[in-house]
């Protein structure tokens, strides 16, 4: 008997052709970040000559047109981002027959990445063409400028220089439409093999339920679908409660069931009602339909506002779960550990919701099945509390590393870039890259990645201590935007924590069950 050595290269080799749509799919990810961190720092060229448009009446058109290219910018990268993420969520990355929402979004992305880059380039090219006009028109004004407001350091190379540097994002947009476009087409092109292929694993699936077709369980649970992921058994079957009759629980238990039910309801109505009144309102003030804002009406800073915007949304979000979870009580769809977890958690985001759910989690049978079902599903719970860890860390990167007032002035409150700044950039990009796969193995129930999330949350803990903490002491940035950073780190780092433990818990029942034979 012969053994076969299987060298590096080509299990790294196999590895690339086995997973080819999921390295490419993370370079588009990684590529919508950095147009999106090019976005952001695009104003720094710029917004330090507010305070010429504000002393010059004749060039306020030149700040102008450098706020409107900056937001233009801003907005198109932010969709692209926006939309890469999604992408992940509904599985672009590794599913092989897409649906209508995987079309739609992988060309948000594609027609936003050209976008982005595009207009990156053209409008630093017209923007550049007006500072060049703009020094050697107002010339007197940009000296007394210099002199009054930057101590005689002419910014004006800088400027220019900052707009020579477009072309590298130009193509970033380039190559990360034309990877989305690769992905598009290699799908459009196998559409028609996959949809023959479920077909014949669903009469193949049919003739196993008959009987028409005899194999073991093992055998049974290891049929892939399209995708090639196991094929969940058990998704149109009850978890087999302690009796047999079928929502007797529900109605023995209906009145705070539905009395949880509406309250949780309308608490998330109005979570994401107010976020969605707030844009409208701020939109309509920003083309002067209105003369006030969220700001002037709650009278809070318009950086705490959209923390809590984003805050509220993701609660609202994570409610609609809950909803969904409170439904599924009628069928008995529901497992005892889930709905216990969706009534703490109701516990801290509506209070009553939670207080009236939890009584009647705690009366709920343990499900017989219940670690047989897990062979079958992936882990949603892990996977979105990952990705709301996500969120939360991108929001408090963005925040600590592009924090600005935009005054102009040379003592102007913002973040100075410098190595730390860099540094923890690039730190930071590769974290989220981390994050992304950790989301996608926690699925699957590993172990390791769900040490390996108990990790990222102490890094999440660690970060507040660098940069923040470095600029807070600096006076970069004031008390207020510290506190939402550290805020956002400790969410960001709570929620990858119960993510860990949720999964590593899981995976050990999984991993016991299996070892025993499924029995």
């Amino acid at each position: 008997m012969t053994t076969t050595n299987t060298t590096f290269k080509t299990k790294l080799v196999d590895n690339l052709l086995k997973n080819w749509k999921k390295y490419i799919f993370y370079l588009i990810v990684l590529f919508s970040i950095v147009l999106f961190i090019y976005a952001l720092g695009f104003a720094t060229s710029w917004a330090r000559t507010e305070v010429l448009g504000k002393t010059f009446r004749a060039t306020q058109p030149l700040f102008d047109l450098a706020k409107q290219t900056n937001d233009i910018i801003a907005l198109l990268a932010v969709i692209g981002l926006v939309g890469s993420v999604l992408n992940l969520m509904v599985g672009t990355h590794i599913r092989k027959k897409y649906y209508w929402t995987n079309y739609v979004l992988i060309w948000v992305v594609v027609v936003f990445s050209l976008a982005t880059g595009v207009y990156i380039f053209v409008g630093s090219a017209v923007l550049k063409n007006e500072f060049a006009n703009s020094f050697a028109n107002f010339q007197d004004e940009w000296n007394y400028l210099i002199q009054l407001s930057f101590q005689s350091n002419d910014i004006r190379p800088s400027i220019i220089e900052a707009l020579n540097g477009a072309l590298p994002f130009l193509l970033i947009g380039l190559i990360n439409a034309g990877l989305g476009i690769w992905l598009f087409v290699d799908e459009r092109l196998k559409h028609q093999s996959y949809l023959d292929r479920e077909v014949w694993v669903n009469e193949t699936l049919a003739k196993v339920e008959k009987g028409e077709i005899k194999v073991s369980e093992k055998v049974m649970n290891q049929i892939p679908t399209v995708d090639e992921e196991i094929i969940d058994f058990t998704e149109k079957e009850v978890l087999a409660y302690e009796h047999k009759d079928i929502g007797k629980f529900y109605e023995n238990h209906k009145l705070l069931i539905n009395a949880s039910y509406i309250w949780t309801l309308l608490v998330t109505v109005l979570m994401i009602g107010l976020p969605v009144i707030s844009t409208i309102v701020d939109a309509l003030n920003h083309y002067g339909i209105i003369d006030f804002n969220t700001a002037s009406i709650v009278n809070l800073h318009s950086s705490l506002i959209g923390f809590a915007t984003l805050i509220l949304l993701l609660i609202g979000l994570i409610n609609l779960g809950s909803l969904k979870v409170i439904r599924q009580i009628k069928t008995e769809e529901v497992v005892r550990q889930t709905l216990i977890g969706h009534s703490i958690y109701l516990i801290f985001t509506t209070i009553f919701g939670g207080l009236l759910l939890l009584p009647i989690a705690l009366k709920v049978p343990t499900a017989k099945n219940e670690v047989d079902r897990m062979r079958y599903q992936n882990n949603s719970t892990g996977y979105t509390l990952t990705f709301g860890g996500l969120i939360f860390f991108i929001w408090s990167l963005f925040t600590s590393i592009n924090y600005s007032l935009f005054t102009g002035l040379a003592d102007e409150v913002r973040v100075k870039p410098d190595f730390n700044v860099g540094l923890d950039i690039t730190i930071s990009i590769v974290l989220i890259l981390v994050i992304f796969l950790s989301a996608e193995k926690v699925k699957a129930y590993s172990i390791k990645w769900s040490y390996g999330l108990m990790v990222i949350s102490a890094i999440n803990i660690a970060r507040i201590f660098y940069v923040p903490l470095l600029s807070f002491n600096s006076n970069q940035i004031p008390m207020d935007i510290f506190v939402q950073i550290a805020i956002a780190h400790s969410i960001s780092a709570i929620l990858t924590l119960v993510a860990g433990f949720v999964s590593l818990n899981k995976s050990k029942k999984l991993k016991a069950y299996l070892t025993q034979g499924g029995k």
